[in-house]
């Protein structure tokens, strides 16, 4: 009888091992498998925020461009003005002495109407720029509230 009894025992003691090693089994593949596609998702978001940064510093470097451009032509655009008054000024005394220097006249029309249309053009050309600045702030945002996700999420 007490071998049978230590034998059921034995059986037990092994079938008891054998269950606890399954178990061991069947979580440590449930938490790789778990942790396994969150490392995948947190690379991903790595990977994610490293273009986003990249994109970042080259919207960064376009902006600056842009800026600096923005702010030739404002000089352009204030140096026009002056050159405008100038030649309003000029035309107003040339009017008085209309019948003595009418090709003087004349050439200060034409140089009004190169202003005109230099101003004309430069206003084209900012418009055109303050969009693209909108443009890339609007996708400045953008990164950043990816970054933020990311971040969150991470």
């Amino acid at each position: 009888m007490a071998g049978y009894l230590t034998k059921t025992v034995n059986t037990y003691l092994v079938l008891l091992i054998v269950v606890v090693i399954v178990i061991i089994a069947v979580f440590a593949v449930y938490f790789q498998e778990k942790y396994g596609t969150t490392k995948i998702g947190f690379s991903s978001c790595q990977d994610e925020l490293s273009s986003c940064t990249g994109e970042l510093a080259s919207a960064l470097t376009n902006s600056s461009r842009l800026e600096s451009e923005v702010d030739r032509f404002g000089v352009l655009y204030e140096n026009q003005s002056d050159q405008l008054a100038d030649t309003r000024t000029r035309l107003a005394s040339t009017q008085s002495e209309l019948a003595s220097t009418k090709s003087q006249l004349t050439q200060a029309r034409s140089d009004i109407a190169a202003g005109q249309a230099t101003i004309a053009s430069l206003n084209t050309t900012i418009t055109s720029l303050q969009s693209q600045v909108s443009s890339l702030q609007s996708q400045l945002n953008t990164c950043r509230a990816e970054l933020e996700a990311c971040q969150a999420a991470g």
